[in-house]
């Protein structure tokens, strides 16, 4: 069981200020924002600002961990108005592991949106312990514009380079370009997503396309249901099709839900099908207990799984 958020909050009422203890989501920091241990955070008027410290938990399971103590501060600035939503945010922060050298990183973030155009900016940069250089790790640039009622486009680019300081011995390391277009088509109760991204490494490239039509609450029982198909292309490394069909009801209290998918990839001439079946089952008990049932089939040329489970859902 990983748990993601389990803290105890104390807003004062003579000071904007609220204090924070235990594990929780810093979420004015969007680097490894996860953290055992207290952040004070101060609001006033549109400005805001705090202070957290604390230990990073582990990284594959969210287990309890002390070997990577940190600290840092953030800032952030919100403007909103009839038509303009703006927001911007910038953290720092340091990493101190008892056996190795000192790590720190720090990034700044803004969203933008004006009466149906946005755009959304993401810097991040991680200092490398041996060499103290500050590289940058993550740039990426988002747009969307509302072409009419019906069109929205979106237009992406990320550079990304592997990097993680709380990993012995990680060094910066494969540098990944990515750049994406989709387009939305709305009518009536009808979706249709056609998307195309485009992924450029050193010595690997690879191109994907995904198409997508959705029909919300049909005449047929009023079932929604969802058609999609996802094409991928990386040249000399081979290729691979996804494609299935999904439906979905709810009920008073119920959600019920059922899919169908195939799958077929040629990786250097290694060809490889599988088809799947799932079928869920949530059912709301109360305003924040549920319980889920669910099954799950996959049948392939090397593989023959079958699974069933059965899990309550609490929220607090």
């Amino acid at each position: 069981m990983n748990i993601y958020n389990l803290k105890a909050a104390k807003v004062f009422d003579s000071i904007p200020l609220e204090v924070q203890i235990g594990r929780f989501y810093n979420r004015f920091e969007m680097m490894h924002s996860f953290w055992d241990g207290a952040m004070a955070h101060l609001q006033m008027g549109n400005w805001g600002g705090g202070l957290t410290g604390g230990f990073q938990p582990v990284r594959t399971t969210e287990g309890l961990s002390f070997s990577y103590p940190k600290a840092g501060g953030y800032l952030h600035y919100r403007l909103r108005t009839e038509s303009v939503r703006w927001t911007i945010q910038a953290n720092a922060a340091g990493v101190f592991p008892s056996n190795e050298a000192f790590r720190s990183y720090a990034g700044i973030e803004q969203k933008f949106r004006y009466d149906g155009v946005g755009m959304d900016t993401e810097f991040q940069a991680h200092r490398h312990p041996d060499s103290a250089e500050w590289r940058w790790t993550r740039i990426r640039f988002r747009a969307f514009a509302d072409l009419s009622e019906q069109l929205e486009v979106r237009a992406s680019y990320q550079r990304r380079i592997s990097y993680s300081p709380f990993r012995t011995f990680s060094e910066f390391s494969n540098t990944r370009n990515e750049y994406g277009l989709t387009a939305t088509l709305s009518a009536s109760n009808w979706r249709f997503i056609q998307g195309m991204r485009w992924n450029h490494q050193p010595e690997a490239k690879s191109t994907s396309y995904q198409s997508r039509v959705q029909w919300n609450r049909s005449p047929l029982w009023d079932i929604s249901w969802s058609v999609y198909g996802y094409y991928w292309n990386g040249q000399e490394r081979g290729s691979s099709l996804n494609s299935g069909v999904t439906a979905s009801k709810s009920l008073e209290k119920w959600r019920l839900q059922s899919g169908l998918s195939a799958y077929r990839s040629n990786f250097v001439n290694n060809r490889y099908t599988q088809g799947s079946l799932f079928l869920n089952a949530d059912y709301r008990l109360t305003r924040d207990l549920s319980v889920q049932a669910r099954y799950q089939g996959v049948l392939g040329e090397f593989t023959s799984q079958n699974a069933l489970s059965l899990s309550l859902w609490k929220s607090f």
